[in-house]
C-alpha cells in the first residue's frame, strides 16, 4: 500500500507542476492519504480514489487545453499568411 501512495504522490506532483489548476486538488488528497498512513483503510482508499479521479481529470483537462492551444496557434499562423 505504501508503494501505491508513493506512486500517487509522484503523479500528483507531476500533474501539479504541469497543470496546477486541477493538479493541486490531487496533491491535497494524496497528502491526506499519506497523513492517514495505514491506520484507517476505508478512509485511505477513499482518498486514493479521489486522488486517482483528480489525476485523470488533470490529464484530460491538460490534453484538451493543449489541443485547443495548438489548433489556435495553427489557425493564427495560417490566417497570417
Amino acid at each position: 500500500m505504501k508503494s501505491t501512495i508513493n506512486l500517487y504522490f509522484l503523479l500528483a506532483i507531476i500533474t501539479t507542476v504541469l497543470f496546477p489548476f486541477t493538479g493541486i486538488i490531487a496533491l491535497d488528497h494524496v497528502l491526506k492519504a499519506k497523513k492517514l498512513g495505514e491506520n484507517n483503510a476505508d478512509v485511505l482508499n477513499l482518498e486514493l480514489e479521489k486522488t486517482y479521479y483528480w489525476i485523470k481529470v488533470t490529464f484530460i483537462t491538460m490534453a484538451v487545453a493543449y489541443v485547443v492551444l495548438g489548433v489556435t496557434l495553427v489557425g493564427m499562423y495560417s490566417y497570417s499568411r
